[in-house]
């Protein structure tokens, strides 16, 4: 794993009332994922997330219209440690694939060799952030969470894969941008 990864501290999550939950953002214009320990991207997890930053992985301003990040999923775990370690192996998993280049294959290209895509939007980058979310989730053994989904569509096909884990989906009604700290907070809440 990367020597610069940082994570905030299971102290530091319960001293400000964060409950054990990961979050995965994705930047609506360029598609990139961001995964956060806090209901908000932080410069913190774009530095973890961007080491070696290129054309078609652009590092994202921070601070800079802070409505492009669209929460995708988020995983309620009732537990710090399993938080923490499935946060650090879900930045380890994009380590390898971004930095390494381990198993990058798979990645439809176009006819310059760079990576699809429309416009500015990168696909590949959400449906990788899925796969690597579903592989740590099994790797790590847990078997109860609950995981909250933009949509059936980003969910995918999780059929037969830890049948301990249940997916709902977050409300869709009023769920903008501004609102959406709100419907996070409430869904987030420690029971």
């Amino acid at each position: 794993m990367q020597s610069g990864t940082m994570m905030k501290s299971i102290k530091w999550l319960s001293k400000r009332s964060y409950p054990p939950n990961i979050y995965l953002f994705r930047h609506l214009e360029r598609g990139s994922i961001i995964y956060s320990q806090i209901p908000q991207p932080t410069l913190q997890d774009i530095n973890n997330l961007f080491p070696r930053a290129n054309q078609e992985n652009k590092k994202p301003v921070y601070g800079q219209r802070r409505d492009l990040w669209k929460l995708m999923c988020f995983i309620k775990l009732g537990d710090y440690k399993l938080s923490n370690q499935l946060y650090r192996d879900l930045i380890h998993l994009r380590h390898l694939r971004d930095v390494k280049g381990i198993n990058t294959g798979q990645r439809k290209l176009n006819e310059m060799g760079q990576i699809w895509y429309s416009g500015q939007y990168r696909p590949v980058y959400s449906q990788e952030a899925i796969a690597d979310l579903r592989e740590c989730l099994v790797k790590s053994g847990i078997s109860e969470s609950t995981i909250y989904w933009e949509d059936e569509w980003r969910k995918g096909d999780w059929d037969g894969v830890l049948p301990g884990v249940e997916h709902k989906m977050i409300p869709r009604v009023g769920n903008i941008n501004r609102e959406e700290s709100e419907i996070l907070k409430e869904l987030s809440r420690v029971e």
